[in-house]
């Protein structure tokens, strides 16, 4: 009896380690079809895996794909919307008894997204149009999470992306990040997440790392995020929370410190990334300098209150308000208490600056719109109101000095300039 329990006991453990081994020797390409037939159901697009499909159980389960493809839909510019290189997916075995999905690590290899909004409105992410409903409960606890009672848990410990490319086309611009290396980690689909990476925008080299909470909740969540440009010595750092707003968009809320070794080299930076340039000569603007703000943002707006900047020796308070269009627009209300105004119409280049008159005491003298310059920030709109207390002027100075100032369709125009000898 025992001779034949140790043999049973011989053929089951042979039978589990043929249960573990053979998926790694199957060929699991023959399943392509099938896999791209079921992604096309519930995105209602093409999809297909054109290099090969590996599936191992040792010694952990993983899974990995080569040569993903998913096909935007018709009047796009680009054939696909998003192709993977390759993708490497490990998952933690013991969680998947509880029910539970642990991703160890996810590889993206190459990954390139193409995001498009065109003139009628029509964007290329959205799947709500052609796509079928997945199976009943299939997706369910996926996007409900563990904390909401799903049915299924997903963790994700690590996610690498390597050599990333987003593009995002609209009319009149686009916008390539490239070089995206970065990695992420989610405690479910709904966050908390944390991340950090490395891209260019636009060319100009940046990096970033942020850590959020849970995603879609009414209640406020913490978010935080620095972004550095290494070119420009330049560092952003936020920290705050993010929550549902009184108009029903959602919104970030907190402090924005700014710091730059060039004050010149970091607006060109954010230009760059903008999609605008900015090009600004040595002189003040190439100062170090620093941005200190209380900041509420959304999809619509970015409203700066508490206000206050440093460039150099120089000090400015006030409000701003960035409406992020389109078209872009900046309504700013400055106040400083001394302005070397020599030092700045020095450094600005030819044509760049319209010829002021010389102020009299209390006069006012706006000059026309056509009169003024041209700039190279055709998409922008903005307006300063700036006050100083004391202006350097031609070797001379000036009080209670007063500039309003309009920038729209590329064109400055001084609405007022008043000042008192």
């Amino acid at each position: 009896m025992r001779k034949v329990l140790l043999i049973l006991a011989g053929l089951l453990v042979v039978a589990l380690a043929a249960l573990l081994v053979l998926p790694g020797f199957w060929d699991w390409n023959r399943y392509r079809g099938a896999i791209a037939a079921q992604v096309e159901s519930w995105t209602g697009r093409d999809f297909a895996i054109e290099g090969d499909v590996r599936l191992s159980l040792l010694p952990a389960p993983s899974l990995a794909a080569s040569g993903l493809r998913l096909a935007n839909p018709p009047g796009f510019s680009a054939p696909d919307m998003a192709t993977v290189r390759e993708l490497r997916v490990r998952l933690a075995p013991w969680p998947l008894l509880r029910g539970e999905v642990r991703a160890e690590s996810v590889e993206l290899i190459g990954p390139a997204v193409h995001l498009e909004r065109l003139a009628d409105g029509r964007v290329n992410w959205d799947f709500a149009r052609g796509a079928a409903a997945p199976p009943d409960g299939a997706g369910q606890g996926l996007e409900q999470g563990p904390e909401r009672g799903g049915g299924l848990s997903l963790r994700l410990d690590s996610a690498v992306l390597r050599d990333g490319v987003i593009d995002y086309r609209r009319p009149g611009g686009l916008t390539r990040i490239a070089g995206l290396d970065g990695r992420l980690a989610a405690g479910s689909l709904d966050g908390p997440f944390r991340g950090e990476g490395r891209m260019t925008v636009n060319g100009e080299p940046v990096a970033f790392e942020f850590r959020s909470g849970r995603i879609g909740l009414p209640e406020a969540q913490p978010l935080s995020a620095t972004v550095e440009f290494p070119e420009a010595k330049a560092k952003l750092q936020f920290s705050g929370t993010e929550a549902l707003g009184p108009d029903g968009l959602r919104q970030a809320a907190g402090r924005l410190e700014v710091s730059a070794g060039n004050g010149a080299r970091l607006a060109r930076a954010v230009g760059a990334v903008a999609g605008q340039k900015i090009s600004l000569r040595a002189g003040p603007a190439a100062q170090a300098g620093s941005l200190e703000a209380h900041l509420t943002a959304s999809a619509a707006a970015v409203t700066l209150d508490e206000l206050v900047i440093l460039l150099g020796e120089t000090r400015a308070s006030g409000r701003a308000v960035i409406a992020l269009g389109p078209p872009l627009g900046i309504d700013a209300t400055l106040a400083t208490a001394r302005l070397d105004l020599d030092a700045w119409l020095a450094d600005a280049p030819a044509g760049a600056v319209a010829p002021v008159p010389v102020p009299g005491a209390a006069s006012s003298a706006p000059p026309s719109a056509a009169a003024a310059p041209k700039t190279a920030l055709p998409d922008l709109r903005a307006r300063l109101d700036l006050a100083a207390e004391a202006v350097q002027f031609r070797g001379g100075l000036l009080r209670q000095a007063r500039l309003r100032e309009a920038l729209h369709d590329g064109v400055f125009a001084i609405a007022e300039l008043t000042a008192q000898l």
